[in-house]
């Protein structure tokens, strides 16, 4: 991945993922949220879907921000930096990103770091601000 993300950075290389695994992605994706609601009352789907739209809307915020700021600085395609900062799991976004033509292996890249940014870091900022208390 790394190694792709690399060459799609440098554009030295523009693949396309066949539909057909695309298509295969998607009916496992949705199976699998399928089968983690199965099981829940309304009531539960409702509280936890009220508290993730509220949550996803700070973090959209958020993203569009930064990709905001990157279109201006440093060139970069709004709706690629956009789609790489949204919240949401890795494959989700590379399928929305193959659905709306956008570099699927830019956005993954991307993702990616963000997401093994915010894993490594999260627990050296945790010790910092216990230090502060």
């Amino acid at each position: 991945m790394i190694v792709a993300g690399f060459f799609y950075t440098l554009e030295l290389t523009t693949a396309r993922f066949p539909d057909i695994f695309i298509n295969v992605a998607l009916v496992f994706l949705g199976s699998a949220i399928g089968c983690r609601l199965s099981g829940l009352a309304p009531k539960e789907i409702l509280f936890f879907s009220f508290h993730g739209a509220i949550m996803s809307a700070i973090l959209l915020g958020i993203a569009a921000i930064f990709a905001y700021i990157l279109k201006i600085y440093l060139g970069f395609d709004f709706m690629a930096a956009f789609l790489s900062f949204a919240p949401g799991g890795l494959h989700e976004v590379v399928v929305i990103s193959v659905a709306y033509d956008i570099d699927p292996l830019f956005v993954t890249y991307h993702h990616f770091l963000r997401v093994f940014f915010i894993i490594f870091s999260v627990p050296f900022i945790l010790k910092f601000l216990r230090k502060k208390k």
